[in-house]
């Protein structure tokens, strides 16, 4: 192609002798260029492309929407962002700009605006399935577990072979306590796609909560053996320290923290383990930190208050056991 000035230059002369021919049409055919570079992957054309059009026509959807598909692809998040509200603005009939901007709000972690963009598009397209998937996802990120749950038995019934769809119906019923139905969800899921590392985390999590200390452990060791992070070390480490192997669950600790400096609950955990290792030091540390990190933590004050008794400083186990009531009585 030639270069961007020629093609304006030309472009503009082509205005100039004819009245007939408009901003926008000149802004559909930067569109189209831009169309196809983004289809070949040469994203600094499209996003040339696409600017130009913008710059015959700010009022275009498309160009902004095409705009937002190349910022998402280079991971320039942000403008793409800028672009989907831009597209929207211009034209709020085209569902698919909504999705697009809750797909790109899910990569961003704003579940509420996801949660916001499929309300819309539910309300529209009632049987919009993709919209209902991300919906039901974001319901679960924002704990919102019983609606979560409505949304996911429609997609399961649409989609009775997505083993995504019984792993994320097992953790909402994990959430809210219905352990049996959680594992036969979580199961199937595995059932249905063998060593998942997501699904093994999640049913390793239920089995816990049903007394099933070997089945949980076999499920983390899987997990971490395919895809290890902060939240499974941190899990494994409970299910050692309940089995009795305070080392084991030290080391997990330990892995934990270092995967995840900001695990509040995993140095709790290791204060536990100290603690019951007979190491009230290194225990009042964690649990010190854990208050740092947290200091609504409850059970740290409470635990915390134990070993200052321990160490005859009951000033300080006073103050502690304060703190844990008012927290509670707040």
């Amino acid at each position: 192609p030639l270069p961007t000035l020629e093609i304006r230059s030309s472009i503009t002369s082509a205005a100039d002798s004819s009245t007939s021919v408009t901003g926008r049409d000149f802004a559909l055919q930067y569109c189209e260029r831009g169309r196809k570079s983004l289809a070949a992957k040469d994203y600094a054309q499209a996003r040339s492309a696409y600017k130009i059009a913008v710059e015959w026509d700010a009022q275009l959807a498309i160009a902004h929407s095409g705009l937002a598909q190349v910022y998402t692809q280079i991971q320039d998040y942000e403008n793409a962002l800028v672009e989907w509200d831009l597209a929207i603005a211009i034209d709020r009939s085209q569902i698919d700009f909504y999705y697009q901007r809750a797909l790109l709000s899910k990569l961003l972690k704003n579940y509420y605006q996801v949660l916001a963009d499929c309300k819309l598009i539910l309300e529209r397209d009632p049987h919009h399935p993709s919209a209902r998937w991300l919906n039901a996802v974001a319901l679960v990120k924002t704990e919102n577990y019983q609606i979560a749950l409505f949304n996911l038995n429609q997609h399961i019934d649409i989609y009775p072979q997505d083993p995504n769809g019984y792993c994320y119906r097992g953790i909402c019923y994990e959430r809210v306590g219905q352990f049996t139905e959680a594992l036969a969800d979580l199961d199937r899921a595995i059932a249905l796609r063998p060593r998942q590392p997501v699904f093994h985390h999640a049913r390793g999590r239920t089995r816990q909560q049903l007394g099933d200390l070997p089945g949980a452990l076999a499920d983390f060791n899987l997990t971490i053996e395919h895809k290890p992070h902060a939240a499974v070390y941190d899990d494994r480490a409970e299910v050692h320290r309940c089995l009795g192997d305070y080392l084991a669950a030290l080391q997990d600790c330990d892995k934990a923290i270092e995967l995840n400096p900001k695990s509040i609950g995993t140095y709790f955990r290791r204060g536990l383990t100290y603690a019951e290792l007979g190491d009230l030091e290194l225990a009042l540390a964690d649990y010190t930190t854990t208050i740092d990190l947290d200091p609504e933590y409850i059970q740290a004050y409470i635990q915390r208050s134990w070993i200052y008794f321990r160490k005859a400083e009951y000033d300080r186990a006073k103050r502690d056991c304060q703190s844990a009531i008012a927290l509670d009585q707040g």
